[in-house]
């Protein structure tokens, strides 16, 4: 009898253990990105969001908060019940918030728990056709002669274009005024307008209107050549050791259940697989990635530290 009280005893403790990913989710889930419509990180999102609904079978809400270089959303979030209903979709951009925007109030690093490394793009580096450069040599050349002069648009303070531009000014020995806008797309519409010369902008927004020819794409952010758009050479080609990659990730509020995190986890990875959307992201100079929670934390820590010492050494502040 005794033996028999054993297993049923384990029995109960195993179900109550795996019962929160069993019956997760129960109601809608939240997914906050933190920028505007129409972003690289949103129109990801909702593929994603598309997918836990087929699989999941509850509804999953896109919702936009953007601000603060996608720290306003991500502080809802980290505020957030950890039960699994709030998630946060987000960019590189959190590294960079992690040592520009940390509080007493909020910390990426301690109040958000890592769920899936979702994607890798790079950036293309694009003018406006006006500009009368077609390589990343004469844009270098014609910001050495007129300091100051060029302007670059950015999606904010650490938005993951700031740093591009200001690796940029490093390498380059040059000075360019950047003018920050409220998110990428509006960034992007300066460019097309000829309101800034120039900036780093993500592959779903550029890829198409270089394409189109209504801007001029210059070279790609990635140590090596996009497969998107092999014609364009690297940034590192001209300027040795310029790498700027963008990330997109899945994360919930520190202290969800391992059980819920590990099952959102499987879920990217398995959305990520679906051919229509691994054949998007490509189209789009993306690679779909789907990782571990393990590996995440691992590379968001790594790119925190990488981040830091680029904010520092170009004195990179909150206005």
């Amino acid at each position: 009898m005794q033996y028999k009280l054993h297993i049923a005893a384990a029995l109960i403790a195993s179900a109550a253990a795996t019962s929160p990913a069993q019956e997760y989710p129960t109601k809608v889930v939240r997914m906050v990105v933190p920028f505007t419509p129409g972003a690289g990180s949103d129109m990801q999102a909702r593929l994603v969001a598309r997918k836990f609904q087929e699989s999941m079978g509850q509804t999953v809400i896109v919702e936009n908060r953007p601000g603060a270089a996608g720290n306003l959303g991500a502080e809802v979030v980290g505020k957030a019940p950890a039960d699994g209903y709030t998630l946060l979709f987000t960019t590189a951009a959190l590294a960079a918030n992690a040592t520009l925007r940390k509080s007493p109030a909020f910390d990426p690093v301690r109040d958000l728990g890592p769920i899936s490394l979702v994607s890798v793009a790079p950036q293309f580096l694009v003018v406006h056709p006006s500009l009368p450069v077609r390589s990343v040599k004469e844009l270098v050349a014609l910001a050495r002669k007129n300091p100051g002069k060029l302007n670059a648009g950015t999606s904010g303070a650490g938005s993951s274009n700031h740093l591009a531009i200001e690796l940029f000014k490093q390498l380059a020995g040059v000075n360019v005024t950047y003018v920050p806008y409220k998110g990428g797309a509006q960034v992007f519409q300066a460019v097309l307008s000829g309101e800034v010369d120039f900036n780093f902008q993500g592959a779903v927004t550029s890829l198409p209107a270089i394409r189109a020819g209504k801007v001029r794409g210059l070279a790609v952010t990635t140590a090596k050549r996009s497969a998107a758009a092999p014609d364009l050479p690297t940034v590192a080609s001209f300027l040795p050791g310029f790498e700027s990659v963008n990330w997109f990730a899945l994360f919930a509020p520190a202290g969800t259940p391992a059980v819920i995190m590990n099952k959102l986890s499987a879920e990217t990875a398995k959305a990520l697989k679906a051919p229509e959307i691994r054949e998007l992201l490509l189209r789009e100079g993306i690679e779909a990635i789907g990782s571990t929670a393990p590996e995440l934390g691992t590379y968001f820590r790594n790119d925190v530290e990488r981040t830091a010492k680029l904010i520092k050494a170009a004195n990179i502040k909150i206005e």
